[in-house]
């Protein structure tokens, strides 16, 4: 079928295409010619539902929101939350969000100023090295541990030799006494025992406990704590010393353990603690402060001439 073809609307303003049924005028306004009838029967559309965009205060009472609305009351809507200070409402023509708490000023007089807190940093430092000045911890340590040989199990027998130990018994259990030379096998010297200190063996990875009941370790009563091992001559063993303080600290305890060795003072409380003193000791002032019961500690005191 050939295309219709509109005639000259100088001539003529009003055409009807034939094959359609479908009646034409021109206007000049536009400036084209517009269909005003038609007898082809035209379907039948569903109603179109339209929308609206609006807030929760228009329909309803909500938490502040945005809402698309169909013409069938039908709605989706994005909540609106405010925090930290900042609060969220709504009217009828859009969402509030209000900050005016933000814009508060805030006491800061109960603050210190960067100023006052370098100035407090400083104190506390000036304080700790006054402190330290007169006494400085050097490092905590672990118990010297001292390396011997067992050279036989007579009752009678005394370590007199670098390293030299005996012991009263082969079944480690049984050992009530036994003797320490003054120096280890490496020279180092016998650490000084106390009544109730715990003295350790670490033979070959097993570990024996004694409680000492006397105070002179070249002849040492002891009684057995625990672990067992049978003592074989000639094995070399460590032995571990560790004060237990059962005695309470005194001006008069503490300058009768301070052996003279020179410039250097050494002072054997508890193990594990260094302490260097480059002032005069006030006794009773060092009691006080090593009476902060760290268990095994060993303190090192110099002390100026």
């Amino acid at each position: 079928m050939s295309a219709f073809q509109f005639p000259d609307p100088a001539s003529q303003q009003s055409v009807t295409n034939p094959s359609t049924g479908s009646t034409y005028e021109w206007k000049a306004d536009p400036g084209k010619w517009v269909l005003v009838s038609s007898s082809v029967e035209m379907p039948d559309f569903p109603e179109q539902v339209t929308y609206l965009i609006q807030t929760d205060k228009i329909l309803r009472s909500s938490p502040p929101a945005i809402e698309l609305v169909d013409s069938a009351g039908y709605y989706s809507n994005v909540t609106f939350t405010g925090i930290g200070g900042v609060e969220v409402t709504s009217d009828f023509n859009g969402i509030i969000i209000d900050g005016t708490n933000l814009a508060t000023d805030i006491n800061l007089d109960s603050y210190y100023t960067k100023t006052e807190t370098d100035d407090l940093d400083k104190a506390i430092q000036d304080q700790v090295t006054t402190n330290t000045s007169q006494v400085s911890i050097l490092k905590t340590s672990k118990v010297t541990q001292y390396k011997y040989k067992l050279m036989g199990t007579e009752a009678e027998a005394l370590g007199t030799r670098d390293g030299d130990f005996y012991v009263n018994s082969t079944d480690a259990k049984l050992i009530t006494l036994m003797s320490l030379a003054g120096n280890d096998s490496r020279g180092v010297p016998t650490k000084p025992v106390r009544i109730g200190d715990i003295v350790e063996f670490n033979y070959n990875n097993a570990v024996v406990r004694y409680i000492a009941n006397s105070n002179d370790t070249n002849v040492l009563m002891v009684t057995y704590v625990s672990g067992s091992r049978s003592m074989i001559k000639n094995d070399s063993l460590y032995i571990t010393i560790y004060p237990q303080n059962i005695s309470p600290i005194t001006t008069e305890s503490i300058q009768s353990q301070i052996a003279d060795t020179g410039n250097t003072l050494t002072l054997s409380l508890i193990t594990g603690l260094k302490l260097a003193v480059t002032t005069a000791v006030d006794f009773q002032d060092l009691r006080e402060k090593i009476l902060l019961k760290l268990s095994e500690i060993e303190i090192a005191a110099t002390l100026e001439s």
